[in-house]
């Protein structure tokens, strides 16, 4: 089975918006009928393997299926919510990515886009959450791969200084076709 999927990261510091944009990008998307899986990576948990929160109501991957993803999974600490311990696969997004069209596809469902939260050190077309100056910084220092855009819902100063395309709050609906565009 082939792996002809669009894909994206959405990357950014913790509590930057990244999963408040998905959650819109995922809702336009579904409206256009793309079907979107989403991939979350939950740092925390690398640090505490074993102890997550996946299932909790109003959780991110709650909210991501409610905003209209047809697939959701999450990964971190060393197991994925497909609930399985002791996953090797996790570390790469090419990998889990594949896998969960795979099982999506399995049980009759379609996927046409792969939106990745996190993984921010993969070959994948990068979209950038910042929220403030201090977080421009920090993404010149991370010397991230193949970063497309900058999305900052409100103005961040020092944002248009990265030679990046740079979206606010009102250029959701651009920014949901220009990602379909670069993938």
């Amino acid at each position: 089975m082939t792996d002809r999927f669009r894909r994206v990261c959405v990357v950014g510091g913790h509590n930057s918006g990244k999963t408040l944009l998905l959650e819109r990008l995922v809702a336009l998307w579904t409206e256009r009928g793309i079907r979107v899986a989403v991939l979350k990576h939950d740092g925390h948990a690398d640090l505490s393997p074993g102890a997550d929160d996946w299932e909790k109501p109003n959780g991110d991957t709650v909210r991501l299926r409610h905003a209209g993803a047809t697939v959701t999974a999450v990964a971190g600490g060393g197991q994925s919510l497909f609930r399985m311990t002791e996953d090797p696969v996790i570390q790469n997004v090419d990998d889990f990515a594949r896998r969960t069209v795979n099982v999506a596809r399995s049980a009759g469902a379609t996927v046409d886009l792969v939106a990745a939260e996190g993984w921010k050190h993969s070959a994948w077309p990068k979209l950038v959450v910042v929220r403030s100056d201090d977080e421009v910084e920090w993404l010149r220092s991370q010397n991230l791969l193949d970063v497309r855009a900058i999305y900052a819902a409100q103005p961040v100063r020092k944002v248009a200084a990265f030679g990046r395309q740079v979206y606010h709050g009102a250029d959701i609906e651009r920014l949901a076709e220009d990602v379909l565009a670069w993938t």
